[in-house]
């Protein structure tokens, strides 16, 4: 929007940074330019959104098809609600860390050092374990008449897993989105997050 170009720089692996201090300024609009060999790729222009808070994180139980169990299990399936006054449809990617307690029935009192069995000088219960998502969740406004995002589907938790059974925590960061990105991770979970039924979309057109 200000005219200005930032070079990026490659660290390997496919992936490249801005440089040190660069910050993106909400309102402002910014565009990606990449060159290799004789061609010239572009993005759009997009808009970097103002965020967007979280009304509340709630929880309810429900009975949710589960890949792990390949059936239906009941447990409790977390949702988020959002809602803003900014004009437009809202679109959204979510991220998650979950957080459980382990209470261990008997728990160690000794260990093992440089061959020796010596008594543990600290307690190892209870402790904790931390998983974070692995998928792409995404949410939007765009069918709806308000400018809302009730009950949002986060993160489900089956009754059988030992998550729930003493003490858990769900931290989720919520990314706001323009229509662009939101389609492209839409394609992109829906390319690769295949629950491998007969019935799933199938990827491409057989000619015939």
């Amino acid at each position: 929007q200000d005219g200005i170009t930032y070079p990026l720089s490659g660290v390997g692996g496919g992936k490249y940074q801005t440089p040190e201090g660069f910050c993106g300024l909400i309102g402002n609009t910014y565009q990606l330019f990449v060159e290799t060999g004789s061609s010239l790729y572009q993005s759009t222009p997009s808009l970097l959104r103002e965020p967007v808070e979280i009304d509340s994180i709630h929880w309810r139980y429900a009975k949710v098809e589960d890949p792990a169990a390949e059936a239906i299990s009941p447990g409790a399936q977390f949702f988020i609600d959002t809602h803003s006054d900014q004009t437009g449809r809202l679109f959204f990617r979510y991220e998650w860390e979950g957080t459980h307690q382990i209470q261990v029935p008997l728990a160690g009192t000794h260990t093992v050092e440089d061959g020796e069995i010596v008594p543990i000088d600290h307690v190892v219960s209870p402790c904790y374990q931390t998983n974070i998502s692995n998928s792409i969740i995404l949410a939007s406004s765009q069918n709806l008449v308000e400018n809302r995002v009730p009950d949002a589907p986060i993160q489900f938790i089956p009754e059988y897993s030992v998550k729930l059974r003493h003490a858990y925590s769900l931290l989720v960061k919520q990314y706001a989105l323009n229509s662009d990105a939101y389609n492209y991770y839409r394609l992109l979970k829906e390319n690769n997050e295949s629950g491998g039924s007969f019935f799933d979309e199938q990827k491409g057109a057989v000619i015939g």
